[in-house]
């Protein structure tokens, strides 16, 4: 079944898609900094360029995949192409938790008290939408103002992944 309105795409893409990225991401980024102490940001930074990767495997397996089977098609195989990838992360990412003194599972929301870590966080949330704002309508901007064909407006944003690698891993 495809979305057939507007609101079935935006909870697919929007809600879900975010909830299952912030679910799987942060947990496997997390898991690096157990097994580094010396050169742990080095090891974040190498790690989040999977990121990269995705992002310029990802379009064009979508852009050849649209005029092979359609739009239906080629966003299941990617979910099932998602869903192996999955098992794979659930099964190899180990983690070497430490026991917190207290036993207590819950975030300590005391850490807001502090304004740096507030600011940090606010900043952090409007560099996610600058950030993503221009790669998700990089694409549907190309091909709707005639700026470059169809290929090639796919073909940006992989070439704008391959670019960002070289920051992901400078970062760290």
């Amino acid at each position: 079944m495809v979305a057939l309105g507007y609101w079935q795409f935006l909870l697919v893409f929007a809600v879900l898609g975010g909830a299952g990225t912030s679910l799987i991401f942060t947990p496997a980024v997390a898991a690096i900094g157990h097994f580094f102490l010396a050169k742990r940001a080095n090891a974040t930074g190498i790690a989040t360029i999977g990121g990269s990767i995705g992002g310029i495997i990802f379009p064009l397996m979508l852009e050849s995949l649209f005029s092979k089977v359609g739009w239906a098609w080629a966003t299941r195989i990617q979910g099932f192409v998602f869903l192996v990838l999955l098992v794979l992360a659930n099964l190899l990412i180990r983690v070497r938790p430490r026991p917190l003194p207290t036993g207590r599972v819950l975030p300590n929301l005391r850490i807001f008290h502090q304004p740096a870590f507030v600011l940090v966080t606010i900043a952090a949330y409007f560099l996610e939408w600058g950030l993503f704002i221009l790669v998700t309508y990089l694409t549907s901007y190309s091909l709707d103002s005639g700026a470059m064909s169809p290929t090639f407006a796919f073909q940006i944003i992989a070439i704008y992944n391959a670019a960002s690698s070289a920051g992901r891993w400078a970062s760290g």
